[in-house]
């Protein structure tokens, strides 16, 4: 009866065991992705297909990070692209680094550049940024704003 007792106590003792160093290797793994650099880049473009414009205006809201502005593009048939290349760490969802969309207002192109993190997240987990955003040579008028507080413009 006595070497149940005993037996039972290893098996708990050896489940406590088990369950602490699932949760100190667990732990260990999550900080070192935490910490260590990650590297994503992405393309992005606005075909002039079926897409009647005389004026473009982008107004960008990225808070951190090198953004340049080119008056040309490769593809003709293209009103607008955008290329950037972002190092960061931590384990935010790279979808929400960057987030374009537009909208037509009768001839004018409205593109609106912005995203989804808090300027704290971005200034702390963001180690560089670059976003280069290309623009048809082709129209009367183009407008940029942009809401920078960290980078070049």
């Amino acid at each position: 009866m006595r070497f149940k007792v005993i037996q039972k106590k290893n098996i708990k003792l050896l489940f406590v065991v088990i369950i602490i160093a699932s949760v100190s290797i667990g732990t260990t793994i999550f900080l070192l992705y935490r910490q260590s650099s990650k590297e994503i880049s992405d393309f992005y473009e606005i075909s002039s297909e079926e897409i009647e414009i005389s004026e473009i205006e982008v107004n960008n809201q990225i808070q951190i990070g090198d953004t340049t502005l080119v008056q040309s593009i490769q593809d003709p048939l293209n009103i607008f692209e955008a290329e950037w290349k972002i190092n960061y760490k931590g384990i935010h969802n790279p979808n929400e680094f960057i987030i374009i969309s537009y909208e037509l207002n009768v001839s004018v192109l409205k593109i609106y550049i912005y995203s989804a993190l808090d300027e704290q997240a971005l200034d702390k987990d963001v180690e560089y940024s670059n976003l280069t955003l290309f623009v048809n040579p082709n129209y009367d008028l183009y407008g940029f704003r942009s809401n920078s507080k960290k980078g070049n413009i």
